[in-house]
């Protein structure tokens, strides 16, 4: 899909939807977009991280501050789905 119609479609995907579900890396990635969508339009967010909360970046761990926003970091899928389960 071209951008130009992938971008309007996501937005409007996170307008309709009550929980965004991020996974978030190293990789430079649009995910922080959405998660800056979905703040701003007061959704409630998860946000999975294979590393500790302090080495995000500051704008994803003060998140919680213009919405409702839970940071998982996990080192395992194990570790990642019990925690996953707690806020689900």
């Amino acid at each position: 899909m071209p951008p130009e119609e992938f971008t309007p479609l996501d937005l409007n995907l996170i307008k309709e939807c009550d929980l965004v579900i991020a996974y978030v890396d190293y990789q430079p990635s649009g995910v922080y977009v959405e998660l800056g969508w979905a703040s701003a339009l007061k959704k409630k967010i998860i946000v999975l991280a294979e590393k500790p909360v302090s080495q995000l970046s500051p704008l994803v761990q003060g998140l919680s501050r213009i919405t409702e926003t839970v940071i998982i970091s996990f080192e395992d899928e194990d570790e990642l789905l019990t925690q996953l389960a707690t806020f689900l």
